[in-house]
């Protein structure tokens, strides 16, 4: 994963796209430990573990997350990495769309 720019790079063996998921769960969470929200960042890092393993997902739920008036973008502007969540959230439409019917 590289830091920089408010994204997750994708590499080369991220083609499945679920360690790239996998990767922006994990940097959310660890975004949001700041804010000492244990339940957030469990499910961030379930859902890391999920994506990792090929596992289906809880879209409603982690749609629900992302959205730009959703616990995660709280979070983010609370803990001062807005910009990063922008970039986040972002990366997280772009992988998931192909996910939904």
């Amino acid at each position: 994963m590289t830091k920089g720019g408010g994204g997750v790079s994708r590499h080369e063996e991220d083609i499945g796209g679920s360690t790239h998921l996998a990767e922006i769960f994990m940097r959310c969470a660890d975004y949001a430990d700041a804010q000492d929200d244990a339940a957030l960042i469990d499910f961030l890092r379930h859902a890391a573990t999920a994506a990792d393993a090929g596992k289906p997902l809880p879209l409603g739920d982690l749609d629900a997350i992302f959205a730009p008036d959703g616990a995660l973008r709280r979070a983010s502007i609370a803990g001062g990495w807005d910009e990063e969540y922008i970039g986040l959230a972002a990366a997280y439409r772009s992988e998931t769309a192909g996910m939904r019917d």
